[in-house]
């Protein structure tokens, strides 16, 4: 029933047949811990309205589904009225004070509705043992069409201690001697150093549990890709501001790093496939014995300058700069070059040697940001050396980014290539900038 029911939940959200279910992408983690003091002018009562969709924000925002709220471990006086207990935090708490702090969580998209509030309640109670606290988890469209399911957990440092107060006396200074007579004490807990990576462990390991028990083969690590051992550039945080304006179709600095980072990773997927076709080639070039000369030149792979330049505007050439920084180390040789290294391996792409780029061996993604580079020293045209698949890439390439490439006879299928890609192009485009989603202000 288990399995039945987690096909038929995939169907729904992505239109796939019951028996292919379609998972998009790997459980991720993402922990945030915030406080809001009163003297910064945070208000408990109003931030607990958004997060429930109370008052004014009850008809904003209707894109981002309200999926679940809860309240609970509220004193007698605010007991099923939770706003009114964060409105007397507001009102009573000391000038200095914590109105409320938070933690907000990413929830697997991979679990159904009803597990992820389960993992929520289950993670409050063993965390929040006797502090009062609201529960909301909201649910929007990512970039990539799927669900975006994520909880904010609020709550006060206060703990209660089973002394009746009224609500003025709860947020006074506590009285250790006559318990009765002051505050609710505050759990001290939330201010050791080490208390926030003890949480995030925590979290780690209540996501995984609950993976594992709905039989989901996929787990969550707290630790960044550096400390994984990952060799992968991470993505620049977007934040709710500037994804709502890549979904308004206005691009950023930061969302057009994004996207092209994204370009790249599904180029690169590709890239075992050519080396292969590349092993292929040299091996037909090597199987008459030793090259000629011509040879030898046939497999040098080259583009170089022809014709004027132009002049780039300065934000053009950082454009440019920041998308080759993010998959590429670069390293000034004692001849004057520029040599471009793989970020993730550390081996040699191609080497700008000033009017010439040069390549070692080359791929899909690696001419791609050659002619970038070109288009950043403001090159109008090139002529390509190498073998005809590489003159054959770098033509349909240099059709897609505007650059004029001689050194290949294209072909009508060459033809047919670029459409396709700039059609593919569009599409991703599309994919990243066509949703009207709104996001949660909240959400980082």
């Amino acid at each position: 029933m288990r399995a039945s029911a987690f096909l038929e939940d995939q169907k729904q959200r992505v239109g796939a047949s019951p028996q292919a279910p379609t998972v998009t992408r790997m459980a991720i983690y993402h922990l945030s811990f915030k406080t809001a003091a009163k003297d910064k002018g945070r208000s408990a009562g109003a931030h607990a309205r958004y997060i429930e969709r109370e008052g004014k924000y009850a008809l904003s925002r209707v894109s981002e589904a309200l999926e679940y709220r809860a309240s609970g471990n509220m004193p007698a006086w605010a007991e099923g009225n939770e706003l009114a207990f964060w409105d007397a935090s507001d009102l009573y708490e000391r000038a200095n004070g914590r109105v409320y702090s938070e933690l907000e969580v990413a929830l697997p998209r991979e679990l159904l509705s009803e597990e992820r509030q389960r993992l929520v309640t289950d993670f409050v109670a063993s965390e929040l043992k006797d502090q009062p606290y609201t529960v909301a988890i909201h649910n929007k469209k990512a970039l990539d069409g799927g669900e975006q399911p994520h909880a904010h957990i609020m709550f006060s440092e206060r703990q209660l201690d089973g002394v009746e107060r009224s609500r003025e006396l709860f947020f006074k200074r506590a009285n250790d001697k006559n318990p009765e007579k002051g505050g609710t004490k505050k759990n001290r807990d939330w201010s050791r150093r080490d208390k926030i990576d003890e949480i995030r462990l925590s979290w780690e390991k209540a996501v995984n549990r609950s993976l594992q028990l709905n039989g989901i083969g996929q787990q969550v690590d707290r630790r960044t890709l550096k400390e994984q051992g990952i060799d992968r550039v991470p993505e620049p945080k977007m934040g709710p501001e500037r994804t709502q304006m890549l979904r308004d179709g206005k691009g950023t600095e930061i969302s057009d790093q994004v996207i092209e980072l994204r370009h790249y990773r599904t180029e690169e997927r590709e890239i075992e496939k050519l080396k292969e076709e590349l092993k292929q080639e040299q091996a037909r070039v090597y199987q008459f014995g030793e090259r000629s000369q011509e040879e030898k030149q046939e497999q040098a792979f080259t583009i170089e300058r022809v014709g004027p330049t132009r002049e780039v505007p300065e934000e053009e050439k950082k454009r440019y700069a920041r998308v080759l920084d993010l998959v590429f180390t670069k390293a000034e040789l004692e001849s004057g070059h520029t040599e471009y290294r793989w970020s993730r391996s550390g081996r040699v792409a191609f080497v700008d040697e000033g009017s010439r780029i040069t390549f070692t061996n080359t791929n899909e993604t690696a001419v791609k940001a050659a002619l970038q580079l070109a288009k950043a020293k403001g090159w109008t045209g090139v002529v390509v050396s190498g073998t005809e698949a590489f003159r054959r890439e770098s033509w349909v390439q240099g059709q897609v980014l505007g650059v004029k490439v001689e050194g290949y006879a294209h072909t009508k299928n060459d033809e047919l290539e670029v459409e396709r890609r700039r059609a593919e192009l569009e599409k991703k485009k599309a994919q990243y900038q066509g949703s009207s989603q709104k996001p949660d202000k909240i959400v980082r």
